[in-house]
């Protein structure tokens, strides 16, 4: 039985919840691999200029140019209030 050898024995200890690398470590080693890979996945589209990153631009062009002045300057107050960087 795979679980009777050490490698197995390390697995089990690794997915075990009591112990200090457990299966939290484990879970957040997996996931900050699958977001790096996602991560990476979206700088190779923008360095290899995708057609998909083209069309980002044409929809930030169009957000920028139907913004309201008014709604800005009513907006700048919580900026302030609520921006991290003081």
């Amino acid at each position: 039985m795979f679980l009777r050898t050490l490698a197995g024995h390390w697995l089990k200890q690794r997915l075990s919840p009591g112990e200090v690398y457990g299966l939290t470590f484990t879970i957040g080693l997996v996931l900050t691999g699958l977001f790096s890979r996602a991560f990476g996945s979206v700088v190779q589209d923008v360095l290899a200029k995708n057609p998909l990153v083209r069309v980002d631009r044409h929809i930030l062009h169009f957000v920028y140019s139907h913004g309201d002045p008014h709604l800005t300057s009513a907006v700048k107050p919580f900026e302030v209030l609520f921006s991290p960087i003081r």
